[in-house]
C-alpha cells in the first residue's frame, strides 16, 4: 500500500499537467492552460526521483510473505485502554474545540481551523499524531495476534472512534487520512481486491463529507469535483509555476522560508517579523508565499486560502531550471529511507517504530510528495509532535499491560471463589 500511496502523490500531478498543457481550467490558478513544455520538465522530475528510489531500496531485505502469529496476552486490555483515549479525544475535539458546531453546521470548517486559539497545536497533535499513531500501534499488535472475535469487534470500534475524530474538523480528507497510518500496516502487502475494496470505501467516505460538508450538491456534481480536485488541480499549479520561470519571471527569495523551523512563535520574537506586516510574513512562510505567486491576493491568503504546488515547484522556485532535478533526488532519497524504515520495523516486530514511520509518512512525507514545502518534515512541531506521540504511545502499553495484569488476576482468581462440589 505504501508504493500505490506514493504512485498516487507522483502520478496525479503529472496527469494535471498534461490537462492544463491540453487547455483546462486551472481552479487553483484562475485561468487557462496551454502548452509550455511542463509535462516534459515534469516526467524528467519524475523518471529521476523513481530512479533514486529504486536504487536506494534495491537489495533490501523483503518481509517474509506470511507473519508468525503468537499469543498476546495484553491485547485485549491495551484495545480497551485505547477505545477509553480515543473516547477522551472524541469529546476533546467534539466540545472543547467546538467540533459539534461543524457536524451541527452552525459554523464553517474554515471558521473552526482559524478560531482554534491558544490551544490549537493540541487539536493538530490529537489528529494528525495521537489518534492515528496510537491506532496504527494497536493495528500492529493485532496484525501480530491470533485473530479474536472480541479482540477483532473493539479494533473496529476504535476505527470507527478515529474516523469520527478527523470528521470533527468538517474536512473531507481529514476524517479518511487519520485511518491511513493503520490501513498501511495492516495492508502492508494488498492483494487488487482488498486496494478495489479499499479505494470504494474511501471514495464514499469522501463523497459523504463532500456532500455532507461542503454541500457540494448531488453525487454527480460531486463526483465531478472530486475528479478535478484529483487530477487538474494537482497540477495547475506546477504547470504555472514551470510557465512563470519560462518567462523568466523572478520568485522570492526560497532559503528565508527556514527560519521559521523554530516556531512562528519565536521566529516574531528573534526576527521581529510579524502577521502585522502580512506581506513580509508570507515571504518567510513558504506555504503563503506559493499561494501568493500564483495569484492570490493578501487578504486571501489570510483568510485562508491555498494551494499545493508539489516538490517539482518547489524545486523550480528554490533553485530554477535544472535545478529542480535536485528536489526529485532529494524526494527519492527521503521516500526510499522512509520506506526501508518503515521495512525494517515492521520486520523486527517494533511496534512503536512501525505507528511513528507510518505516522510520519502519512502526515509529513506523503502531504509533501504532492504539495511541497520541504520545512513541514523537520519543523519544531513536527518533532515535538513525533517526541509526544512516542511517549503517549509507551504510556498506552503500559496502561495496556497493568490493565491486562488486573484483568488476569481476577481470571486467575475466579476458579478459586467457586466451591468445588
Amino acid at each position: 500500500m505504501f508504493k500505490y500511496m506514493s504512485g498516487f502523490a507522483l502520478f496525479s500531478p503529472l496527469i494535471g499537467i498534461i490537462l492544463m498543457e491540453a487547455g483546462a481550467y486551472g481552479f487553483s490558478v484562475g485561468r487557462v492552460g496551454h502548452p509550455n513544455g511542463a509535462t516534459i520538465a515534469y516526467t524528467l522530475y519524475l523518471l529521476l526521483f523513481l530512479a533514486t528510489f529504486r536504487f536506494l531500496v534495491k537489495g533490501a531485505v523483503k518481509i517474509r510473505e506470511s507473519v508468525t502469529r503468537t499469543s498476546d496476552p495484553d491485547l485485549l486490555a491495551l484495545h480497551l485502554v485505547v477505545l477509553v483515549l480515543n473516547l477522551f479525544f472524541l469529546a476533546v475535539m467534539l466540545f472543547f474545540f467546538g467540533g459539534i458546531r461543524i457536524v451541527s453546521g452552525d459554523v464553517t470548517k474554515e471558521s473552526f481551523r482559524i478560531g482554534l486559539g491558544t490551544f490549537g497545536s493540541v487539536a493538530y497533535w490529537i489528529s494528525l499524531y495521537f489518534a492515528p499513531a496510537v491506532l496504527a500501534y494497536l493495528s500492529f499488535r493485532y496484525s501480530r495476534s491470533p485473530r479474536d472475535a472480541v479482540v477483532r469487534y473493539l479494533l473496529v470500534a476504535n476505527f470507527i472512534l478515529v474516523f469520527l475524530i478527523g470528521s470533527s474538523w468538517g474536512f473531507k480528507s481529514t476524517a479518511v487520512m487519520v485511518l491511513t497510518p493503520s490501513l498501511l500496516i495492516l495492508y502492508w502487502r494488498i492483494t487488487l481486491r482488498q486496494l478495489t475494496v479499499l479505494f470504494l470505501g474511501l471514495s464514499t467516505s469522501l463523497i459523504f463529507f463532500s456532500m455532507v460538508f461542503d454541500r457540494s450538491g448531488n453525487v454527480s456534481e460531486t463526483l465531478a469535483v472530486l475528479y478535478v480536485r484529483a487530477t487538474v488541480i494537482q497540477g495547475d499549479v506546477p504547470w504555472l509555476i514551470w510557465d512563470l520561470q519560462q518567462e523568466h519571471e523572478s520568485f522570492p527569495p526560497y532559503a528565508r522560508t527556514f527560519l521559521p523551523v523554530v516556531g512562528d512563535n519565536l521566529f516574531t520574537l528573534i526576527s521581529g517579523i510579524s502577521k502585522d506586516d502580512y506581506a513580509e510574513w508570507v515571504d518567510y512562510h513558504y506555504d503563503l508565499m506559493l499561494t501568493h505567486v500564483a495569484g492570490y491576493p493578501y487578504w486571501g491568503i489570510e483568510a485562508g486560502h491555498n494551494v499545493t504546488g508539489t516538490p517539482f515547484a518547489e524545486g523550480l522556485i528554490a533553485s530554477g531550471s535544472p535545478g529542480f532535478l535536485l528536489f526529485a533526488i532529494l524526494g527519492g532519497s527521503l521516500l526510499a529511507f522512509n520506506f526501508r524504515l518503515l521495512q525494517s520495523a515492521i520486520r523486527s516486530g517494533s511496534g512503536i517504530a512501525v505507528a511513528l514511520a507510518a505516522t510520519y509518512f502519512c502526515f509529513k512525507l506523503f502531504p509533501w510528495l504532492y504539495s511541497g514545502g520541504l520545512l513541514s518534515l523537520i519543523h519544531v512541531s513536527t518533532v515535538i509532535g513525533i517526541g509526544l506521540t512516542a511517549l503517549l504511545i509507551r504510556l498506552v502499553e503500559g496502561g495496556g499491560q497493568l490493565l491486562g495484569l488486573v484483568l488476569g488476576s481476577r481470571s486467575d482468581e475466579l476458579p478459586n471463589a467457586v466451591p468445588s462440589a
